[in-house]
């Protein structure tokens, strides 16, 4: 509270509302990407599809490239990445680059596990 003030601690509350709904509607653009949950407040979660190994591999891989912070779990046996939003310097182009991260690494993590069948 004395950080913010009772006025800046709801507008920082609508902040991390407004870029969590904003990130839920990035996976569903991609289209690699399937929200597991209705997104409340700032946290949001989302796992790759289709559900494979890739899931696992994807939260290792964002984990070991350090730009970005953020939790992998399992919902009813899916790998999932949860982000929560809401950090104190917590910025719009932080979630932005968030998702740029995202998608660079996927699209390695996948192209890394993609097996020909031929």
């Amino acid at each position: 509270m004395r950080m913010y003030g009772a006025s800046g601690i709801r507008n920082h509350i609508r902040a991390s509302v407004s870029q969590a709904k904003w990130l839920e509607e990035q996976p569903l653009i991609d289209g690699r990407f399937e929200i597991m949950v209705p997104t409340v407040f700032s946290l949001v979660v989302f796992r790759i599809k289709p559900q494979t190994i890739v899931g696992n591999s994807l939260v290792s891989c964002i984990q070991e490239d350090s730009r970005v912070f953020l939790g992998g779990t399992k919902i009813k046996d899916n790998n999932v990445i949860r982000v929560a939003l809401g950090s104190t310097y917590g910025t719009q182009k932080n979630v932005e680059l968030l998702v740029q991260v995202i998608k660079r690494l996927a699209a390695k993590v996948i192209s890394e596990n993609t097996f020909d069948l031929e």
